[in-house]
């Protein structure tokens, strides 16, 4: 409401001064945890977006834009469902609940490389699972290209995450997450599409 209205109603001036404190509060908890809206998806149910190329009207035309990454959620998230419980849960991409709990983040490596993809993966990867959890999920960067051999070892060796890639409508991984996934009964070799 504009302070001039406001202004004139005393009660309803301190109620505004009253609440200054409590919308700044629910304003950083919104940047976290947005409002469900009334038609949003259940967080507990796999809802893939479209994979679709669309239009997107841009100042002086159009432009196509990609649904690479949908498409990535997607086909890795029928392939999991083989043998686990996924949800896609907003905002994160991809979260397996059983028979071990997984937070998921997609990448598509495009023209900038694998690394760049990772390196993006990474921060999200441990802010979902602080403020959004579980807090016990192990972290999963999900491309859509393989990384290569360097890469896969730093993820896995050196910073402890598991790591994935679609190949082929295959889901790979690397040895240790493999290796993880296979002892909780999950053979990515099985999952072929």
């Amino acid at each position: 409401m504009p302070r001039v209205f406001v202004e004139r109603w005393p009660k309803l001036g301190k109620l505004v001064d009253a609440l200054d404190g409590v919308r700044a509060n629910l304003e950083a908890l919104g940047e976290v945890m947005p409002p469900k809206l009334p038609n949003a998806p259940s967080p507990g149910v796999f809802r893939p977006k479209s994979a679709e190329d669309y239009r997107a009207q841009i100042q002086g035309g159009f432009q196509v834009r990609s649904r690479k990454h949908e498409a990535l959620v997607r086909i890795a998230g029928e392939l999991l469902l083989r043998k686990a419980t996924v949800t896609t849960p907003h905002p994160v991409d991809l979260r397996m609940t059983s028979p071990v709990p997984v937070i998921f983040e997609a990448k598509t490596v495009g023209s900038r490389g694998p690394g760049a993809a990772i390196r993006e993966a990474v921060g999200q990867l441990y802010e979902y699972r602080y403020f959004i959890g579980p807090r016990d999920a192990r972290l999963c960067v999900l491309l859509d290209d393989d990384p290569g051999a360097v890469l896969v070892q730093y993820v896995e060796d050196e910073l402890g995450l598991m790591i994935a890639w679609l190949a082929d409508g295959v889901l790979r991984a690397g040895p240790v997450t493999s290796d993880s996934l296979r002892s909780a009964g999950i053979d990515l070799a099985q999952l072929a599409a």
